[in-house]
C-alpha cells in the first residue's frame, strides 16, 4: 500500500472528527448565546440592612445589559433602585428592611452578550433586632441585652445604682449614682473591665449619648455646687474613648462652652443638635467644631428616622424642620375614629408617616387615656393603649428601621411607687412594650426602660 493512500485514509476520519468537534462547538456556543447569563453569587450585609438603607449586589457570570427597576420583584415588598455595572447588578433599598424576615429577590429578563434571557433569584434572611435596656432592682441594677422575640437575656453590667448608659463602639458608658447624689461615669469594656472617668468636678450627668460605630461619647453635666458659685450648668462635653480620654467642652455659637438643656445626637454622624438656654437650636459638627443656627423654638423634639428633618415646636404648635433647607411645615395630628386627640410629640418614619404619643379625652368618665397613634398624614389609627384604665404611656420611641414602637408604660399609675433616684426617677413597675407598627400587635414586653437599639 502506498503512503499516499494511507495518509488519505487517515485524513478522512480525522476531518470527520474535526468537523464534529466544530459542529459541537458551534452548537454549544449557540446554546450559551440562547441561554442568557447566570447568577454566580450575591451578597448583602443583612445586619446593616435592618439599621439603615443598604444594597444587595448580584454577580453574573459575564457582562449584562442595563436592568430597569421594573424588572425587579421583592417579596415582601420593598422599594429599590437598580444600577448595572459590567457583570454586577446593585439593588439599593430606599429604606431599612424588616428584621427577622426572609426576603426573595427576583430579577426577570436579564440579558448578556447573547440573545437569551435569564431570571436571577436570591433569598436571604435578616436578623432579629438586638437591643439593651436598664432594669433597676431593690438591691442591684442591671444592664441587659437581648433581641426581639428572644427568651434569653445577657447581663452586660451590674451596679448598685445605675442612672443611665449608652453604647460606645464595642464598650459601654455607664453613669452610676454615688451616695451623695452625684454621678460617677465609668467605661466598661467588652470583657467587663470598668474604668472611672474624671469629670470636671463633682456633679450630675443629665444626659448621655454614644454611638455604635465610633468612639466619641457626648454628655451634659451640672455641678453639684448651688448657684451662684456653680461652674457648670447643662454644659455639653465629649469624651473620646479611643483617644486621650479627656473630657472636652463643646463650644456654642459664641465660641463659649455650650449650655444645652436639650440635645440630640445624629445617628451614624458627628453632628449634634442642641437647644441653648436662649432657645436657639444649633447644629454642631463634633469633628470640626463648626456651629450653625437652625432657629429659635420653644421645644426640641425627635429626629426623623432618615435624619433629614426634626420635630420642633413654637407657641403655635409642632412642626417639621428640614435640616438642609430650613423649611418649616406644620404637623397636625389626624383624627382617630373621628376623635380629636391631644398630641404629646411624634417621630417621623422612613415613609413620612408619624408615630404619636397622644391623650384621648373620655367625656363620659371625665378623664384622659393614653394612646399611641400612627398617622400617615390623612388619617390616624391606634397602635397601642394600656390594658387598664390606670395605665399610662410615659414615652414612645421607634426602632431604626421603623418596624417597632418601644412604648414606656406604667401599668397602674395609681399604685405606682417611685424608685427614688435623684436623676431620672422611674416607677418600680415601669415596663417597655414593643409594638409592631405594621400590624399594631404587641410582640414583646419586659420590666425595664432606656431601650437602646444595637
Amino acid at each position: 500500500m502506498s503512503r499516499t493512500s494511507s495518509d488519505s485514509r487517515f485524513r478522512r476520519p480525522f476531518a470527520l472528527v474535526v468537523a464534529g468537534l466544530l459542529a459541537a462547538s458551534v452548537g454549544l456556543g449557540a446554546a450559551v448565546w440562547l441561554q442568557g447569563p447566570k447568577l454566580a453569587d450575591a451578597s448583602i450585609d443583612a445586619a446593616a440592612a435592618v439599621q439603615y438603607p443598604s444594597s444587595l449586589r448580584m454577580f453574573a457570570n459575564g457582562p449584562i445589559t442595563e436592568v430597569a427597576d421594573e424588572q425587579v420583584e421583592i417579596a415582601p415588598a420593598a422599594a429599590v433602585r437598580v444600577s448595572t455595572d459590567d457583570r454586577v447588578l446593585t439593588l439599593s433599598f430606599a429604606e431599612p428592611l424588616r428584621a427577622g424576615t426572609e426576603y426573595t429577590v427576583t430579577v426577570a429578563g436579564v440579558r448578556g452578550a447573547g440573545s437569551g434571557e435569564s431570571v436571577f433569584e436570591h433569598s436571604f434572611t435578616t436578623p432579629a433586632l438586638a437591643f439593651s435596656y436598664l432594669r433597676r432592682g431593690e438591691d442591684t441594677d442591671r444592664i441587659l441585652s437581648t433581641s426581639v422575640g428572644a427568651d434569653e437575656t445577657a447581663e452586660l453590667y451590674t451596679a448598685d445604682r445605675i442612672q443611665t448608659f449608652a453604647p460606645v463602639g464595642g464598650a459601654l458608658a455607664v453613669v452610676e449614682l454615688a451616695d451623695d447624689g452625684t454621678s460617677v461615669l465609668r467605661t466598661v469594656a467588652a470583657d467587663g473591665n470598668a474604668q472611672a472617668v474624671n469629670l470636671p468636678e463633682p456633679g450630675r450627668i443629665e444626659a448621655l449619648a454614644g454611638v455604635t460605630e465610633g468612639s466619641t461619647l457626648v454628655f451634659s453635666f451640672t455641678s453639684a455646687t448651688e448657684p451662684p458659685g456653680r461652674a457648670y450648668e447643662s454644659h455639653v462635653f465629649t469624651l473620646d474613648l479611643a483617644g486621650d480620654r479627656v473630657v472636652t467642652p463643646v463650644l456654642g455659637l459664641d465660641g463659649q462652652p455650650l449650655q444645652a438643656p436639650r440635645w440630640l445626637r445624629m445617628p451614624r454622624s458627628d453632628l449634634l443638635i442642641a437647644q441653648q438656654r436662649d432657645q436657639t437650636v444649633v447644629v454642631v459638627d463634633l469633628a470640626t467644631g463648626t456651629v450653625g443656627p437652625l432657629g429659635e423654638f420653644a421645644e426640641l423634639g425627635r429626629l426623623a428616622l432618615d435624619g433629614e428633618s426634626l420635630e420642633v415646636e413654637d407657641l403655635l404648635g409642632p412642626m417639621r424642620l428640614d435640616l438642609e433647607s430650613g423649611d418649616r411645615v406644620r404637623t397636625e395630628l389626624s383624627l382617630v375614629d373621628g376623635v380629636e386627640l391631644v398630641d404629646g410629640g411624634s417621630q417621623e418614619l422612613w415613609n413620612g408617616s408619624r408615630v404619636h404619643q397622644t391623650l384621648r379625652y373620655l367625656a363620659e368618665d371625665n378623664r384622659f387615656e393614653s394612646l399611641v397613634v400612627l398617622d400617615d398624614g390623612s388619617e390616624g389609627r391606634a397602635l397601642y393603649e394600656p390594658a387598664g384604665e390606670a395605665g399610662v404611656v410615659l414615652d414612645v420611641s421607634v426602632s431604626p428601621n421603623g418596624q417597632y414602637a418601644a412604648v414606656l408604660v406604667v401599668p397602674d399609675i395609681e399604685a405606682s411607687v417611685t424608685d427614688g433616684y435623684a436623676i431620672d426617677p422611674q416607677s418600680t413597675t415601669v415596663t417597655t412594650v414593643l409594638v409592631d407598627i405594621g400590624t399594631a400587635s404587641v410582640v414583646q414586653s419586659f420590666v425595664g426602660f432606656g431601650i437602646v437599639w444595637e
